[in-house]
Order: structure tokens, then C-alpha cells, then sequence
């Protein structure tokens, strides 16, 4: 019985992980640089990726407050802890962003580690939150296909 789990961990090295160094590049614009992250590498490195402008994927909800989380089960169960909040949306951002209500965007902005003030209580335990938010926009899910929604979630709107 030892010989089989020996052999599985053997064979399964881990993955190196990128390092986040490599996840940001310059752009052409007064904005310098730009980090494509995920949740997940903002919850990991949060100090390293405050301040700079990330272009995160995540999936929508404007419910309470506007959050882009890290996965469908996180979003149907309110994992805030897997979510970054979205701060101070135009209101021309904010009527983009209720079209792709929980649907998989991407997102520009500035990130801070900062939660967001107590009174916000539905966001309080978020992952940081993007602030002076540039654009949002429909993505691809995970490995390009679409996010399917649990059968008793229906769409609101129709696909942008």
C-alpha cells in the first residue's frame, strides 16, 4: 500500500509557479507597466501588486457590491475572502458592468490591498479592490470555455 503512494508523489512534481515579476510589461502609456493577474496571485502577493495597475479576470456580480471573484463556487456561496471589490465606478462603467452581470470579465484598474471601509460590510473581507477602473469587458472562462452557471441560476440578461 506505501509503494503505490510513493510512486504517485515520485511521479507528481509540483509546478513552479511564474514569478510575479513576469506577469507585469510596459504598455504605451503613462500607466508604465501592467500586471495580468488572477485573484488568486493577488491574494498571494498583495503587497507586491499594490499600487500598479492589473488587468484581472474574474467572474462578475454586482449584487451588493460590485466584486469580481475567482470562481463560480466562490460567487454562488459569497466567499468574499475570493473576490476583489470594485471602487468608484463611472456610471458608464457601472452599466457595462450590470450587463455582464456574472459573466467572466476582464477588468482595469488600479490595485489596492486595502480592503474597503467597514460600513461596506458585503465587501469587507474581499481580497483588495481595484480602484480608478478603466475598462470592463466580457472574457473567455477558464481554459476558453464558457462558465457554466449552477442550474438554478438564471441569466438576467441576455450575452453582451
Amino acid at each position: 500500500m506505501k509503494a503505490p503512494f510513493l510512486l504517485a508523489f515520485i511521479c507528481t512534481a509540483p509546478v513552479a509557479a511564474q514569478p510575479v515579476e513576469q506577469l507585469c510589461y510596459g504598455v504605451g502609456t503613462d500607466k508604465g507597466t501592467v500586471c495580468d493577474v488572477s485573484v488568486e496571485q493577488l491574494q498571494a502577493h498583495p503587497a507586491y501588486f499594490d499600487g500598479k495597475w492589473v488587468r484581472l479576470t474574474g467572474l462578475l456580480t454586482t449584487q451588493e457590491k460590485p466584486m469580481v471573484f475567482n470562481s463560480s463556487e466562490s460567487l454562488e456561496h459569497s466567499i468574499t475572502a475570493n473576490a476583489v471589490a470594485l471602487s468608484d465606478l463611472d456610471p458608464r462603467l457601472e452599466a457595462r458592468a450590470k450587463k455582464l452581470e456574472r459573466h467572466w470579465i476582464l477588468v482595469v484598474g488600479k490595485f489596492s490591498k486595502r480592503g474597503l471601509v467597514l460600513l461596506d460590510y458585503a465587501a469587507a473581507g474581499t481580497s483588495g479592490r481595484l480602484e480608478s477602473i478603466e475598462s470592463i469587458g466580457g472574457a473567455a472562462g477558464p481554459w476558453g470555455e464558457e462558465e457554466k452557471l449552477p442550474p438554478h441560476v438564471k441569466r438576467s440578461t441576455p450575452r453582451p
